[in-house]
């Protein structure tokens, strides 16, 4: 896995400062350059319940997850990503700590882009109910 190099990203900075406004300042000691205070306000935005009632609803076949909603009877089937998170999610993971797991796992081209998958995967699960946020009015 090739972890991300201080030399690598010195001209960018934190990736949740999309406006690149703010000072942000990465420390380079971590794998996923975001600043502290940005990886705080991430981890309170998404900070959700466990998804326990899907617990029982989730198989996994090898590197593959799939989901049923018992609501709608629909199956879902995550990509080995999908499924990384949702591990992450039912180990009661931080949201920043489950990138740091996608760090350890996959091959990372644009840390913007993962931040913004993640992200769009975590809306997605909130508005389906999978998950429930801790502070709903936090989710745009």
């Amino acid at each position: 896995m090739k972890k991300v190099k201080k030399q690598d990203i010195q001209h960018r900075g934190c990736i949740a400062d999309s406006q690149k406004k703010r000072a942000c300042h990465w420390d380079y000691s971590g794998a996923v350059p975001i600043c502290e205070r940005h990886m705080a306000e991430l981890d309170e935005k998404y900070a959700c319940e466990k998804p326990i009632p899907f617990r029982d609803n989730m198989i996994e076949r090898g590197e593959e997850m799939f989901i049923l909603n018992a609501r709608s009877g629909d199956i879902y089937s995550l990509s080995s990503t999908a499924a990384l998170v949702m591990k992450g999610l039912l180990q009661g993971r931080t949201f920043c700590s489950i990138l740091e797991d996608m760090d350890a796992v996959f091959e990372i081209d644009s840390w913007e882009q993962a931040l913004h998958d993640c992200e769009a995967f975590f809306k997605t699960l909130f508005s389906m109910e999978f998950i429930a946020a801790r502070k709903p009015d936090a989710i745009p």
